[in-house]
């Protein structure tokens, strides 16, 4: 077809290449949010928390609307406005005639143009506003705090949840303003109401009413800012601490009073240029508040602080120093009820008996470190390659028998990356390998007898196994559908059979299982089938023949991920941990509610705070108020998330609980096997020592002078690990400062004037810029003294050395020293574990466990030996037993939760008759530990065996059969 000359062969289609382009772009997005949406509300219904979901989408909506449609009608108005107070008649100049053009060229289409640019700056001010949705529900159903604060007189709660709300609506109306005085100058300009150029009037009468009216809302908006700023001095940094100081409550507030009336006045004067044609009245109202500002607000507040608060400001300062430690102990619940400040000698008093004879902290010393045998439990627990544990591994306690022992627990979790690569297909990683198998612990103050070094595990395998005395570890449903290593979806009850894992003793055959709980969201549609395989960009999930009408879906599987989107108004603590509770494994997740917004209370960086040597947090928030309101628990199998509130009396909490009504379950819906494993969060108690390294002290002078100041200690362990692996000997030459800080560790300890041990987080202070202790803390996690932290002072006269002089002190030891480098130089890697400080018989103890692994091959980490130091005296042996009977000397009770295989026990009888005796003994006292769950005295009476027949061996010339020594009650099976 033969075009026509100088055209298109189809002269329609480029006018309509443009808007048909808009058109799909605009449909493609609105499908991809539709998707989206929809599978987020089946997410939530599957959760069953649609309320969630339906509250948040609404008030999303409702803030999106109101003000969207705020700002589009504002600009839209105001351009419009401009548009129709155009002069009739332009005069003639070049200015003008230039800009003739473009008038005559945007005519035509200035309807459709307003329309879209109106509409452009409504959908970004709607997202913009829709985005503070939390900051709008908290304005909505805040509840008081029932405390004023000191300076202003207002409850707590206009700051936290009023405050905000206001500053962002205030905000959100001066860019509305200015951008309508922007929009409406150019649009003046355009049509010729501002002539720049033009000789005679620059201004037309309608352009300068017009702009005049806008400059003065914008500087009444900006003397409303004035009146607020007031309260936002509540959050001041200018003086020694956080809180309105001296200069900001005797020049600062009186300063921005005077502005409010100085804009107040300057908003008037812009506003009466609609009837005076004066340009200078407008003029001279700008000046007087850009003047006014500088002079009242910046020259006069910078004068007081240097001429009257420096010269003497603790004298001018002490009474809001005050208040700032009151609202921050308050705020950070570290206030003298919750805290008890003891003093402690440091120096061992306690005889060497005493020691011995020590039931509560010295049997329960943790010898095995989580953050470094997750290869350990990968290599003898991993029973298959595509199982695997976290790096980091988690101690929690369980009461076995007649006693409570912590143990270090773990999932066996599923592995994507690790199934064989000629089986990475999709059928394999979504419908086949779908899940992970086993719950693992092994008792943390001991270790295997039968495998020197290695974990006891008490619960593992698959099946799960259980070996415990009252079976604290058998679970219905050992698969692990929801986890911290879940592949990020999979389909399950599909016509593929899932791998289980093991099947039985048939360690070679591969079990298989079928999902049979409530989780995943059904796939028994094609239209969900469409929504999914869009969602997830994977065209199998529509066309795959091996799903069927029973076939669900599983993602955001997660622990942490599900409760966050559950709960999106809490901060979670970075360390989820499994348990065992009621016969379910359980994933428990700690979650703070927390606010910026607590006058007079010292902010602090969340994730800066909460990065140690075991890890750091992406969490950048700046906090001020914290708490821990809520305790999570996530199914293993069928992921059900469960909110209780942990703190009631919360005004944050309780303001969240009256946006989600039902959410939160009260805190008497704890079932007493979950309050037994619920612990004392690490993230918090991380916040609260970064604080009470500071704020511990009482005295307005002693806080301002800082000579009571305290570090949190470096982690002495990753320095001289590294010192040893590159061939150093002695004490590291880098300095450990240099190290992340050590982070609190879990212990079953028994502080001094306590009846029983407890399951406790314990950190140490070192003197600030100095490595000398100054205190030992410990919050306990048991349900009767929950939360109750305990900080041990110890005396400013004495030098008491810390981890850091103690890991030096270990490197410096020439027997310490020169074994670790024999280890090193033997083909072995070093790792030492965690450096624990336990305050015993008035004087500290320190344990350190030593791993080795080989440098080559597929080894793991185990305990080889203990460095232990009490006073002035060191100890290094193959087992904790010794180490300790070293130090404190042999003889009556056996100290020490477990010597390894070869180590004997008391002292026997040099007759063959009396050692039989004696292995006899043994063999009872092992059962009877074994029935109690007593797995440090177990493991001390297998050893004692071990010696006695050793003895007997040695004796006689012959291992000693049967009928000469009873055969010892099977131990706990070892992987």
């Amino acid at each position: 077809m033969a075009s026509r000359p100088g055209g298109s062969a189809f002269p329609g289609r480029p006018r309509l290449f443009a808007p048909t382009l808009v058109i799909v772009l605009v449909l493609l997005i609105l499908g991809g949010v539709y998707v989206a949406q929809y599978t987020d509300y089946l997410w939530f219904q599957e959760a069953g928390h649609t309320n969630v979901f339906s509250t948040v989408l609404k008030t999303k909506l409702l803030l999106f609307a109101l003000f969207g449609l705020l700002m589009a009608v504002v600009i839209g108005a105001n351009i419009a406005l401009a548009y129709r107070q155009r002069p009739p008649f332009q005069p003639v100049s070049l200015e003008q005639q230039n800009l003739e053009r473009y008038r005559v060229a945007l005519e035509p289409f200035l309807t459709p143009a307003l329309v879209v640019l109106s509409l452009l700056f409504g959908v970004f001010a709607g997202l913009s506003a829709a985005g503070r949705w939390r900051t709008y529900v908290l304005f909505a159903n805040g509840v008081s705090f029932g405390e004023k604060d000191a300076q202003f007189g207002k409850d707590i709660s206009f700051f936290t949840f009023t405050y905000p709300f206001l500053r962002f609506v205030l905000g959100f109306v001066l860019v509305v303003l200015v951008l309508s005085l922007l929009a409406s100058v150019m649009t003046h300009y355009l049509f010729g109401g501002i002539r720049l150029q033009t000789v005679g009037e620059k201004l037309s009468v309608p352009a300068r009413v017009h702009l005049s009216v806008l400059i003065g809302l914008i500087v009444a908006a900006k003397a409303y800012g004035y009146y607020l700023d007031r309260y936002g001095l509540a959050f001041s940094t200018r003086g020694y601490v956080e809180g309105p100081g001296y200069t900001d409550v005797h020049a600062v507030l009186p300063a921005k009073l005077m502005l409010v009336f100085v804009a107040a006045i300057c908003a008037v004067l812009f506003f009466a240029n609609i009837v005076v044609r004066n340009v200078l009245l407008p003029a001279g109202a700008l000046a007087l508040l850009v003047v006014s500002s500088i002079a009242i607000g910046g020259i006069y507040p910078y004068v007081v602080q240097q001429t009257t608060v420096k010269p003497n400001q603790l004298a001018r300062e002490s009474k809001y120093i005050e208040r700032n430690m009151d609202a921050t102990k308050l705020a950070y619940g570290i206030t003298d009820q919750q805290v008890t400040l003891k003093d402690y000698t440091g120096v061992a008093t306690a005889t060497k008996q005493t020691l011995r004879n020590d039931t509560g902290t010295i049997p329960n010393i943790r010898l095995l470190d989580p953050n470094i045998l997750g290869p350990t439990f990968k290599q003898k627990q991993g029973l298959r390659t595509y199982f695997s544990f976290n790096t980091s591994l988690d101690i929690d306690r369980y009461d076995v028998g007649t006693k409570t022992d912590d143990f270090v627990v773990a999932v066996r979790e599923l592995d994507l990356s690790q199934v064989p690569a000629q089986q990475q297909n999709w059928v394999n990683l979504h419908l086949a390998y779908t899940h992970g198998n086993g719950f693992v612990a092994a008792p943390a103050n001991t270790t295997d007898p039968e495998n020197a070094g290695q974990p006891l595990y008490i619960a593992g395998d698959v099946p799960q196994s259980d070996d415990s005395a009252d079976k604290a570890f058998t679970v219905d449903k050992s698969q692990i559908y929801y986890g911290e290593q879940s592949p990020s979806y999979s389909i399950v009850n599909t016509k593929q059979p899932e791998i289980d894992g093991p099947a039985g003793d048939a360690k070679q055959v591969e079990g298989t299982s079928k999902y049979s709980g409530t989780g995943g969201i059904k796939l028994n549609t094609g239209f969900r089938k469409l929504l999914y395989a869009l969602k997830f960009r994977e065209k199998n999930i529509l066309l795959s023949g091996s799903l069927t009408s029973d076939s669900k879906i599983m993602y955001t599987r997660s622990p942490a991920d599900r409760v966050q989107k559950v709960a999106p108004f809490l901060t979670l603590d970075g360390d989820p941990y499994p348990a065992v509770v009621d016969g379910r494994i359980e994933w428990i997740v700690d979650g703070y509610t927390t606010s910026s917004g607590y006058p007079y209370s010292q902010s602090t960086s969340f994730g800066k705070v909460t990065t140690d040597s075991s890890g750091s947090r992406n969490v950048q928030d700046q906090v001020n108020y914290i708490r821990n309101s809520v305790k999570a628990t996530v199914d293993a199998y069928d992921g059900t998330v469960k909110l209780y509130a942990w703190d009631e009396k919360d005004p944050v909490l309780k303001t969240w609980r009256k946006v989600f009504p039902g959410l939160v379950k009260p805190n008497a819906d704890i079932s007493t096997d979950l309050r037994k494993h619920l612990r004392y969060p690490e993230d918090l108690f991380k916040v609260q020592r970064e604080l009470l390294a500071r704020y511990h002290v009482s005295d307005v002078q002693t806080f301002f002078q800082g000579t009571d100041q305290w570090d949190i200690p470096s982690d002495p362990t990753q320095e001289t690990t590294r010192a040893i692996n590159t061939g150093q000997t002695g004490a590291p030459t880098t300095t450990t400062s240099d190290a992340a800080a050590q982070p609190p560790y879990y212990v079953l300890l028994q502080l001094p004037g306590a009846a029983v041990p407890s399951f406790s987080l314990t950190t140490t202070f070192q003197a600030r810029n100095a490595t000398p202790l100054t205190a030992f803390a410990a919050v306990s996690s048991d349900p009767d003294t929950y939360g109750k932290i305990v900080v041990l002072t110890l005396p400013r006269n004495k030098v008491i050395e810390g981890p850091e002089q103690v890991a030096n002190t270990f490197e410096s030891n020439p027997t310490v020293s020169s074994a670790l480098s024999l280890l090193r130089q033997g083909g072995s890697e070093v790792r030492l574990g965690n450096l624990l400080t336990l305050p015993v018989g008035n004087g500290l103890l320190y344990v350190e466990p030593v791993y080795t692994k080989a440098k080559q091959g597929q080894s793991f980490p185990i305990l080889s030996k203990v460095i232990v130091s009490f006073g002035n005296k060191i100890s290094y042996k193959d087992t904790l037993a010794e180490a300790l009977n070293d130090l404190f000397g042999a003889g009556g009770t056996t100290v020490g939760p477990t010597p390894s295989p070869g180590t004997s026990g008391a002292p026997t009888d040099s007759s063959i008759a009396q050692l039989a005796a004696d292995a006899q003994d043994a063999i009872a006292k092992a059962d009877a530990a074994l029935k109690n769950g007593d797995f440090a005295e177990y493991g001390r009476q297998q050893a004692r065996l071990k010696g006695d027949v050793d003895k007997l061996a040695s004796r006689t010339g012959s291992v000693p059969t049967a009928s000469t020594t009873p055969s010892p009650t099977p131990a706990p099976k070892p992987s």
